[in-house]
């Protein structure tokens, strides 16, 4: 314990990231008062939500990451603002439940956590009833509003910043090209709003049984499209754990023409091993910036001696941004108002903020797969202001 101390002592002094200050937001929505710090500094009390008692062995050991990277996140801040306290949810809705309850009788004021949407959403009707804002790992919007807020990649986040990507290339139609599966669903959701709003043309959607059955009629379809309405962009939901890298590699076959750009929501370089899939050469899908990626992992492993997990860095971004509405909000209050009225922080992976609708943006790069390699064809903007998305918004 006497060596970490010191190593996160070190890890203070030499550490790198900045905070970037804030814009406005405005909301008409009441706000329901919290608990006040007091005039003598006293730290406003944070609940961390997380399953540490699981039936699952890779989340327990999740849940010690995000744990590990909130300690971080506390060694970051300038000043003893925040005071954290842990809490097991167990991995499961009424866990969530038990847990949140204990920390708002414990006086927490603000809860980080939970880490699933079903578990976000069993707290919901009492973190609102009590006024207590939520930092939620999930990236489900669904689960979003109120005194709820996302800290996960929403799908309604990537989907913006593909489509605005290719429009800004000179596409101006394709194909949406999702299976039934209800991530997947979400995700043709959002690609549908994004396209919506960007005025790009969806000819047709296509929607597969999650099988290989269903994926190989999901082609047949794909290439009739291709033949007959002749898309420039074939958006396609999932990940490479689903039917992703099938369907690419038997486009790939029947030889899609090389001009049609293949276009993702989720990262397609997890395995690496993805890198080396035919089908998927010339795709391009969303990333965060691995520049910062790298600096907050390389942070991670110098105090822990381990790899952080993907989703580690969800906690010290919740850190850092409760930090900085504290710092800025001289009331010492921290409210569904406060971080609706927030501008950007920086967090582990670059620029992030929250949305009106309780959803974060995050600044990503756009990741293209060529020669079994990944490439950065886009990089991710310094500043969410400076955006291409963020510029026709305004």
């Amino acid at each position: 314990m006497q060596e970490l101390t010191t190593r996160l002592r070190m890890f203070f002094s030499l550490s790198l990231l900045t905070i970037i200050l804030f814009g406005c937001v405005q909301t008409d929505i009441p706000d329901v008062p919290v608990p006040k710090v007091q005039k003598n500094n006293t730290p406003i009390k944070v609940a961390l939500l997380i399953p540490l008692t699981s039936e699952d062995q890779g989340i327990d050991q999740l849940a010690m990451n995000l744990e590990k990277s909130a300690q971080l996140a506390l060694t970051k801040i300038e000043s003893s603002s925040l005071e954290l306290t842990t809490y097991d949810t167990q991995g499961t809705p009424e866990g969530a439940f038990q847990a949140a309850s204990r920390a708002i009788g414990d006086g927490n004021s603000v809860i980080l956590g939970p880490l699933f949407s079903d578990s976000t959403r069993a707290i919901a009707p009492l973190v609102n009833i009590r006024g207590v804002p939520v930092l939620s790992f999930s990236n489900d919007a669904m689960v979003a509003g109120g005194n709820i807020f996302i800290l996960g990649q929403s799908f309604e986040d990537s989907a913006n910043r593909m489509v605005q990507y290719v429009s800004s290339q000179g596409k101006v139609s394709g194909i949406i090209v999702s299976s039934d599966s209800r991530s997947d669903s979400r995700g043709m959701d959002a690609l549908m709003e994004a396209t919506t709003n960007a005025g790009f043309e969806i000819i047709q959607t296509i929607s597969y049984e999650l099988s290989q059955p269903g994926s190989l009629n999901a082609v047949e379809q794909i290439v009739l499209a291709v033949e007959t309405i002749e898309p420039e962009v074939i958006f396609l939901t999932g990940n490479t754990a689903g039917a992703v890298t099938l369907i690419a590699e038997l486009l790939n076959e029947r030889k899609i023409p090389e001009d049609i750009i293949l276009v993702g929501i989720e990262r397609w370089d997890i395995p690496e091993v993805a890198l080396s899939v035919k089908g998927l050469q010339g795709s391009i899908f969303p990333i965060p910036d691995p520049n910062q990626s790298t600096i907050f992992s390389n942070n991670y492993q110098y105090v822990y001696e381990e790899i952080p997990h993907p989703l580690a860095g969800l906690p010290y971004d919740g850190i850092i941004a409760l930090d900085e509405l504290m710092k800025e909000n001289g009331s010492g209050v921290i409210s569904r108002s406060s971080i609706l009225n927030s501008g950007e922080f920086f967090g582990s992976t670059g620029p992030f903020k929250f949305n009106r609708s309780g959803i974060t943006e995050r600044s990503l790069a756009i990741a293209k797969i060529e020669n079994q390699q990944m490439t950065i064809v886009d990089k991710a903007p310094r500043s969410l202001a400076s955006s291409p998305l963020e510029l026709l918004e305004n």
